[in-house]
């Protein structure tokens, strides 16, 4: 029974440790660059699961698509985030940063691309509908400049 306990409690203090560590993760930082990984790798439909429901409703899959080349997130290379924003119950929060492309096939130039994503924090009773998704993306300035 002892070493039951010894164990159990191992266990309890694993688990703590864990839930704090990830709890202090920059989860928003996360979701976005995977969200613009995606993008960039072509996989449009594992950044759509990555929508919230109402920005799903917005916008379809081929819409989507459609809106990223036109803005050339598809052609992401990196982001620097310079501002990350949340609510005190983790409910909903924003990044602003900078997308840096590839060189674009047109101009061989890379694009600054300004912009904001917020996310929101979703519940669900199945165990892969909870979490956070995007619930909107917003360009800061349309004329985003090339270098």
């Amino acid at each position: 029974m002892k070493k039951f306990l010894t164990i159990l409690s191992v266990f309890i203090i694993i688990g703590t440790v864990l839930s704090l560590t990830f709890a202090l993760m920059p989860a928003y930082s996360m979701i976005g660059r995977g969200f613009l990984m995606s993008v960039g790798q072509g996989n449009y439909a594992q950044a759509y699961e990555m929508l919230s429901e109402d920005l799903q409703r917005q916008y379809t899959l081929p819409k989507l698509k459609a809106e990223i080349e036109s803005i050339g997130l598809n052609y992401y290379d990196s982001v620097k985030w310079v501002k990350e924003e949340e609510d005190k119950p983790h409910n909903r929060g924003y990044l602003m940063g900078v997308v840096t492309t590839k060189p674009l096939p047109t101009t061989g130039r890379i694009k600054l691309i300004p912009l904001q994503i917020e996310i929101i924090k979703v519940e669900s009773s199945s165990l892969f509908g909870s979490g956070y998704r995007i619930n909107a993306i917003s360009i800061l300035n349309k004329d985003s400049s090339s270098h």
